[in-house]
């Protein structure tokens, strides 16, 4: 009976024992950890008097690392790979986020990343980056990591003269392709305040993955559902695809008038985009004018990722 007794003792110390590993080993740094990021479409439209802000997630398979501590780093930028097209970063804060990835069976963890732009603009700019870079400076080594893409708009004033016209109606025309929602359309309702009339030129989309088909632009009666059909709403077999289209539009309103347009949307880039601002070109009594419509968030993403979707990077750590 003692027996029993002295190896009942012995086997619950050895399990003690090896739970007391376990849940030191857990605790213990990592010598290296991996990162990856979500590919995502970031646009910015502001004045050149705002500050811009960018939140911008990544995903890491450990909850100690370097990476995840603002004291080390030190310099934040956005570039493309060659760093030709730089955007210094100011680096706000760093929160935990709620979203676990699982990828071939390992769990990457949320960490949202705060930034504010630092650069002064004195004048409008326009830069559209297909393949965006978030570097990260940290005292012994730097993180790149291609985050998605950038189309960055910065402009003197959202309108020439916001009396001149109004947008009564915006809302995307969203259907599925290849089992994720995509916007394939945009339903715009524009109104003409002034007692002249007023010559659409243009419609351009705020984000270097899509585009106006201006040559399939609709004017229409009834505003549609969202989820109705592009090639129903059309009348033909719509294409996804971008193709060689016309470079300006001759849309006219007349005084007073109100008019519905459907807008028919390209893929050009490789990311999917769910927001995303308009800049309408026009002409009033002979003069050129623009109106810029900020970004807009037209549905949440439910959009599916495989693992090819991710580049899953490895770093040394000097977690402390």
């Amino acid at each position: 009976m003692k027996s029993r007794k002295y190896l009942f003792i012995i086997l619950i110390m050895i399990v003690c024992f090896i739970s007391f590993f376990l849940l030191i080993k857990g605790e213990a740094k990592s010598d290296s950890y991996k990162i990856t990021s979500i590919k995502t479409a970031y646009n910015i439209l502001s004045t050149i008097e705002e500050e811009d802000e960018i939140m911008i997630p990544l995903y890491s398979n450990t909850k100690k690392s370097d990476v995840i501590q603002s004291s080390k780093i030190s310099k934040c930028m956005l570039c493309d790979k060659d760093e030709e097209n730089v955007f210094k970063l100011k680096l706000k804060a760093i929160k935990e986020g709620d979203n676990i990835l699982s990828i071939s069976g390992e769990e990457f963890y949320e960490y949202d990343y705060y930034f504010t732009f630092v650069t002064n603009f004195n004048d409008e700019i326009v830069s559209n980056i297909d393949k965006v870079y978030l570097k990260l400076e940290l005292a012994e080594k730097e993180i790149k990591m291609m985050i998605g893409s950038l189309s960055y708009y910065k402009v003197l004033s959202y309108s020439d003269d916001y009396n001149f016209m109004d947008l009564v109606c915006l809302k995307a025309i969203v259907n599925e392709i290849d089992e994720n929602k995509s916007i394939v359309g945009v339903v715009m309702g524009l109104r003409n305040n002034t007692d002249k009339e007023l010559n659409i030129n243009n419609i351009s989309l705020l984000d270097i993955n899509l585009k106006t088909s201006l040559s399939e632009i609709k004017v229409i009666e009834d505003v549609p559902n969202s989820t109705d059909n592009i090639s129903t709403l059309l009348g033909y077999e719509y294409d996804y695809l971008y193709l060689n289209d016309i470079n300006s539009l001759d849309i006219k309103i007349s005084s007073q008038d109100t008019k519905y347009l459907l807008i028919p949307l390209k893929k050009v880039g490789e990311i999917s985009t769910n927001r995303f601002g308009l800049k309408i070109d026009y002409n009033y009594q002979g003069k050129d004018k623009s109106y810029y419509i900020d970004d807009f968030l037209y549905f949440k993403s439910n959009q599916k990722f495989k693992k090819e979707n991710f580049d899953i990077i490895t770093y040394e750590n000097n977690w402390s």
